[in-house]
């Protein structure tokens, strides 16, 4: 099983809550767009378009559906359409923004690709970083009850563990809280 995880997008100060100054006649979707349609290297796509204005009006407080769903092919533009619009407005308002991913592929995509070029480009119109992190699914943790539990269970069974295994397991001991 693939257990994705989440990526957070938060801003670096929490203590300072501003607003961005923009054209008077630009709003949160507007100022989106203009700034998803400017990154070098990429191509308009009007699905991509539609997703990002619908997620910025909905973080923008102008619809009043608070959840969206959104499904689309490989190459349509998704990670940018949602990702976008949701590191602006953790950085214009201070707000934490948590990102689920069904896949690790995706979750590594993101956070090694999309959000970091994507919080450099808002950084770079704000004055602003957000900080992003990556918070992994619990399936991949080591539960050490688990693994004692499952040690002792081997030993009873008469299964003698190799020099190697004891060495691996000396290391897990000494390096996890008690």
């Amino acid at each position: 099983m693939d257990n994705g995880g989440f990526i957070m997008l938060t801003q670096k100060s929490h203590s300072e809550n501003w607003k961005f100054q923009t054209r008077e006649t630009q709003n949160f979707p507007d100022l989106c767009e203009s700034l998803l349609t400017n990154i070098p290297n990429t191509r308009r796509r009007e699905g991509q378009i539609k997703m990002l204005r619908t997620v910025a009006e909905i973080l923008a407080g102008e619809r009043e559906q608070k959840y969206l769903a959104v499904e689309g092919g490989t190459g349509v533009g998704k990670s940018f359409g949602y990702l976008l619009p949701a590191t602006l407005h953790a950085v214009l308002t201070g707000r934490r923004v948590i990102v689920a991913t069904g896949t690790k592929n995706l979750q590594e995509q993101l956070y090694e690709k999309d959000a970091p070029m994507l919080a450099g480009l808002v950084g770079n119109i704000t004055g602003k970083n957000p900080t992003i992190a990556i918070l992994l699914g619990k399936y991949n943790y080591l539960c050490q009850e688990a693994l004692m539990r499952r040690i002792k269970s081997l030993v009873d069974l008469g299964c003698d563990l190799t020099d190697v295994e004891e060495r691996e397991l000396d290391f897990l001991r000494e390096g996890s809280p008690e």
